[in-house]
């Protein structure tokens, strides 16, 4: 059998490698045919037409070349779900380079300095020179401010400048030898109430974390967390984006909110709820 892979993108090419060591066991010359862009395929297709064939394919083969298998009884079995699945159990070396950048976003971010009179751009600027200066690169930040926080937690830093008893959302990913990490936070400047609410949800998913364990359905985490809210008095949440895998992409599965799964040992992902606190959207994000 065989896999086409795309050797210029390096997620694929990881996934597919270790697809390829399992898959070995049942199929022995289960082979990978690397290609350096989409039109270079073709050229194996004629060779392949072949009647029972068992071909699996990712992604990434184009539709000319996979109706044209087609059409050839050639049998073709789409294996991007298993693959994001297999791929979601990391190995060590990742879990650890994943926990390094982890460590070093929540870091910068709680150890911001805002103050009144600065800008949301000030503030973006400061944060991108402190990450370049550190070897990492920033893939994308967003400063969201007061009015535009009661609609969403994601925008483009603009010129604004911060207020008393203003509210920051601070949303940004990194990227460094292709893994990424991404968190959020909320600030608050001198406004005691959003504050302690805050606090409050940062204690919550941190308990939330004791019901994430191998065999725990992602159903059964949101009903945990759920009850969490309440009994907390934040009732008003928004579960539709609670959390992602991420790795050598910023978004892997599994969406913890729509994709229908078991937690498995050796899994990374985010957990990132959403709740109203009077008029304002706060998100709390990490790894």
């Amino acid at each position: 059998c065989y896999v086409f892979v795309r050797k210029d993108q390096l997620p694929v090419v990881c996934v597919a490698n270790r697809f390829v060591e399992q898959a070995k066991i049942e199929y022995p010359h289960c082979i990978i045919i690397p290609a350096s862009t989409k039109e270079n395929m073709v050229q194996y297709i004629p060779d392949l037409l072949v009647s029972g064939l068992q071909i699996w394919i990712a992604w990434n083969i184009p539709y000319k070349d996979y109706w044209l298998l087609l059409q050839n009884w050639v049998l073709c079995t789409d294996i991007s779900l298993m693959l994001k699945k297999l791929y979601a159990i990391k190995s060590h070396e990742e879990i650890n380079k994943l926990r390094i950048l982890r460590n070093y976003t929540v870091d910068l971010l709680e150890n911001i300095t805002i103050f009144p009179g600065m800008t949301e751009l000030l503030l973006a600027d400061q944060i991108q020179s402190k990450v370049q200066k550190d070897g990492y690169q920033v893939k994308f930040l967003s400063i969201v401010w007061n009015e535009l926080l009661k609609k969403t937690t994601v925008a483009d830093p603009t010129d604004t400048i911060i207020a008393m008893r203003d509210a920051l959302c601070i949303d940004f990913w990194i990227v460094h030898e292709w893994y990424h990490s991404d968190a959020t936070r909320c600030y608050f400047v001198q406004n005691d109430y959003l504050e302690e609410s805050y606090c409050r949800i940062q204690e919550l998913i941190k308990n939330s974390l004791q019901y994430i364990m191998p065999w725990v359905s992602w159903k059964q985490f949101v009903t945990h967390i759920e009850r969490l809210s309440q009994q907390v008095g934040l009732s008003e949440y928004i579960f539709t984006d609670l959390g992602h895998g991420i790795g050598i992409s910023l978004h892997e599965y599994p969406d913890l909110y729509h994709d229908d799964f078991i937690f498995e040992k050796w899994m990374v992902f985010t957990i990132e709820p959403e709740y109203r606190v009077w008029e304002y959207l706060l998100r709390y994000e990490d790894v």
